[in-house]
């Protein structure tokens, strides 16, 4: 599938807010691979294309592991809670998700 212009508009910098965030030091492993994968996968919105066996293949885990992951990531968090998300990272978008506080990791 060919994609528009634009859908990816190159590489960022990443915040080291990342090593400090609630998701860093308080997820297991898999998951924090997920989460590293869906933000390098993200477009400048936020949005990132794809489905579970996407992210799966891309992170290097299981489809199970990697669905296990992503409902962590959609999941409220009182622990991770910012900006009225209530510490939901990612939500369900059509054709992927959208991370829910992309200006916070850049």
């Amino acid at each position: 599938m060919a994609r528009k212009p634009g859908w990816w508009d190159g590489w960022e910098a990443y915040s080291s807010r990342l090593l400090n965030s609630v998701i860093w030091c308080k997820e297991d492993k898999t998951t924090i691979i997920v989460w590293v994968t869906m933000l390098v996968m993200s477009n400048k919105k936020g949005f990132i294309p794809g489905n579970p066996i996407s992210v799966a293949k891309k992170a290097n885990v299981s489809i199970e592991d990697a669905k296990t992951s992503i409902e962590r990531l959609e999941a409220d968090d009182p622990d991770r809670a910012m900006d009225g998300h209530d510490g939901r990272m990612i939500e369900r978008v059509t054709g992927g998700w959208k991370i829910t506080q992309k200006h916070e990791w850049v």
